[in-house]
């Protein structure tokens, strides 16, 4: 007699392992990036010559993380009603999905489901097109509590422009701690800096608690006695560009010191190898 037994995931495992080996930080950048391949359609629409983005000035994402609360908010042109239902939604890619990866950076349709469970169990999700608006109310203690894994979607005001606005309550136990700690919010700070320098430097806006960050900036010295090394090639559609020299001055001896350099450069020594990597069609990141 031939059987079957069910190998279905529980929820409650699911959830678990998709937000366990991910840092606070990185589910924070995942929703970024949903931001910025936002604007990345809306300026291709508008001119899809297939080059890179040289301006995003015009497009923001602000977020506002506490302790209660968490919310960030993009006018980068929203999610279309059918796109949320067959697509946005869904754990993973799926087969027929559009092939939008000439513009984005998130290419395995895991992030923001990731990233809001991650977060908290109280979630609303708002988003606008030009056409048409959806809200979707999510509480996840109840919806781990049932076998199906739709969520309920509703018609909805359109927004003030065109973009979407995730706002999470109820933040998970240990999160709100750490979105309580200026340390944390500093240290975030930093890290958007530094990873999305590129944007902010080509206009991009993003903004934490009412604060708009300041890209990065990379640079090495240079002087008439000492140049850095560069050099650039082509590895198919990348365009990579090397540069290595001296971050910092060098130090003034070589004896181990009683205590590390506060200072992550120093920390790295005075050399430092700068990388910038752009492709040339389609992405930048």
């Amino acid at each position: 007699m031939e059987r079957k037994a069910d190998a279905m995931p529980t929820k409650e495992f699911f959830v678990r392992m998709i937000t366990r080996d991910i840092s606070l930080e990185d589910c924070i950048l995942d929703l970024i990036d949903n931001c910025l391949d936002g604007a990345r359609r809306q300026i291709a629409v508008q001119d899809d010559d297939g080059s890179v983005v040289e301006n995003y000035e015009g497009f923001r994402a602000d977020l506002h993380i506490g302790q209660e609360k968490f919310s960030i908010k993009d006018n980068c042109g929203g999610i279309g009603i059918d796109n949320a239902i067959d697509y946005a939604f869904h754990f993973g890619r799926r087969p027929d999905a559009p092939d939008d990866g000439d513009h984005a950076i998130g290419l395995y349709g895991i992030g923001m489901k990731r990233a809001i469970l991650k977060i908290g169990t109280g979630i609303t999700i708002h988003s606008s097109t030009r056409d048409e608006a959806f809200i979707c109310t999510i509480d996840v203690e109840d919806w781990l509590s049932h076998d199906d894994w739709e969520f309920d979607m509703y018609d909805a005001e359109k927004l003030t422009g065109t973009g979407t606005e995730i706002l999470i309550s109820k933040i998970n136990k240990g999160i709100a701690d750490e979105f309580g700690d200026n340390t944390f919010i500093n240290t975030l700070a930093r890290i958007v800096s530094r990873d999305y320098a590129l944007f902010l430097d080509k206009g991009f806006t993003i903004s934490i608690n009412g604060r708009d960050l300041e890209g990065y900036g990379y640079a090495v010295k240079e002087s008439d006695e000492f140049k850095s090394y560069r050099v650039s090639y082509d590895d198919g559609d990348v365009r990579v560009e090397i540069i290595a020299g001296m971050a910092a001055a060098p130090p003034s001896d070589i004896e181990p010191k009683d205590r590390p350099e506060t200072s992550t450069m120093a920390g790295l020594s005075s050399v430092m190898t700068g990388l910038y990597c752009r492709q040339i069609n389609p992405k930048e990141r």
